[in-house]
Formats: structure tokens, C-alpha cells, sequence
């Protein structure tokens, strides 16, 4: 019996509600374990995002070509082509700066330095935590550049943060 995560049953006073309606923000999850992928729709859903998940890096890139994403959520080890290999190919190929978040279930010591030396924005272990989940998107987000925005690289339309998360509430 493995219990690789909890869902959250009623809305936890400790995490505040995501209201995306007036964002162009879109997370992409790169995954290609079955129940990580249920969670993370879980999750996204309960957070009220709008995301698309695929199988594998190959998969991530050809999603990112066709797509506007404001986030990738990457899973290190998956077939075809890793989390490595595909955030490689995003910055140098693409020549994309979309935040990518590493999970990986190698929690050793020099992975997260390894997950940011290839490129990579932030890095989260799993199994994934519901909490850390949220404070990573949400630091991504409000951190992004420095500022309270988000740009989608097509578009140059800045998001603000304030509409993304309403943090007001505890």
C-alpha cells in the first residue's frame, strides 16, 4: 500500500483560493505516472487552474509549440524524453523562459541544484505536498521578475498577481 498523497475534502482554511477568471494564466503538467497525473488534476481543478497534462517531455515540448502556457510542472524521469533533456531543449531551442517547476521522486542530495542548473525555476519532491504545491505556484507567480505579473511570451499581455491569487482571505 502506497499513500503517495491526501485529497483535500472541504477547502483548508491555510491555503487561499486561486480566482483565475479574468487570467490567461495555463499550467502545463509533464507526467506520465498515472495516479501523479490524478493528483495533479486534483489539485488544479480544487485550485480552480486551467491546465493540460502529457505523457512525456517530447509530448511537453509539442504542447508548448501549440500552446500558450504560463507554468510547466516537469516531472524528472519520465519515457521518450525526461525533465531534463526537455528543459534543455525549452530554453535552447525554443528560447522559451516559461517557469518550470522539477518533480522529482530523487530527493538526494544535489538534485534541486541539478534541477536548476538545466534551467529549471524551482524544484518540488515528491510525493508532492498539497501546501509546498501551492506556496511554489504562488511564489512563481508573484515573484516573476520581480514583479506582480505574469506575461504570456506570445502576447505581452501582464497579468497581475492580485487577480491570480487572492491572498486576503486566512
Amino acid at each position: 500500500h502506497r499513500d503517495l498523497h491526501s485529497f483535500p475534502t472541504r477547502r483548508s482554511s491555510d491555503l487561499s483560493e486561486i480566482n483565475l477568471n479574468n487570467s490567461r494564466l495555463r499550467i502545463l503538467v509533464a507526467e506520465d505516472n498515472v495516479m501523479n497525473q490524478n493528483l495533479m488534476r486534483h489539485l488544479l481543478t480544487y485550485w480552480n487552474l486551467d491546465f493540460d497534462i502529457v505523457n512525456n517531455g517530447k509530448e511537453a515540448i509539442e504542447a508548448l509549440q501549440r500552446n500558450d502556457y504560463g507554468l510547466l510542472l516537469m516531472d524528472i524521469q519520465m519515457p521518450e524524453m525526461d525533465g531534463y533533456a526537455a528543459t534543455m531543449k525549452i530554453r535552447n531551442e525554443l528560447g522559451m523562459n516559461i517557469p518550470i517547476i522539477a518533480m522529482t521522486a530523487h530527493a538526494m542530495a544535489g538534485e534541486k541544484e541539478k534541477c536548476l542548473s538545466f534551467g529549471m525555476n524551482e524544484y518540488i519532491s515528491k510525493p508532492i505536498r498539497e501546501k509546498e504545491l501551492f506556496r511554489i505556484i504562488h511564489d512563481i507567480i508573484s515573484s516573476n521578475n520581480g514583479r506582480s505579473e505574469i506575461k504570456n511570451e506570445k502576447s505581452n499581455i501582464p497579468v497581475q498577481a492580485e487577480e491570480l491569487l487572492n491572498l486576503d482571505r486566512s
